[in-house]
């Protein structure tokens, strides 16, 4: 089978008879994403790792509060 090939210099513009291959080898495509990985529902978690953790979050939210109050920022969040 031949088909055209259109050559790649802008100012010598000439069409080339281009021999198509007849065996195309695949290749492997790689895997772009990892599937997810379980996660454990909040139910079977020991209750102290429970408690650290609304410990932690806590913490987190009521820093984060006291870093917008200093900031003296009152408008709201927009999505980023």
């Amino acid at each position: 089978m031949l088909c055209y090939k259109v050559s790649i210099v802008p100012c010598y513009l000439q069409e080339v008879l281009m021999r198509e291959s007849l065996s195309r080898q695949r290749v492997a495509q790689f895997k772009l994403f990892h599937p997810p990985q379980k996660r454990p529902s909040w139910q079977v978690l020991p209750p102290e790792t429970r408690r650290k953790t609304v410990r932690l979050l806590a913490r987190l939210l009521r820093e984060h509060i006291g870093r917008v109050r200093a900031s003296g920022s009152t408008k709201e969040a927009s999505d980023e």
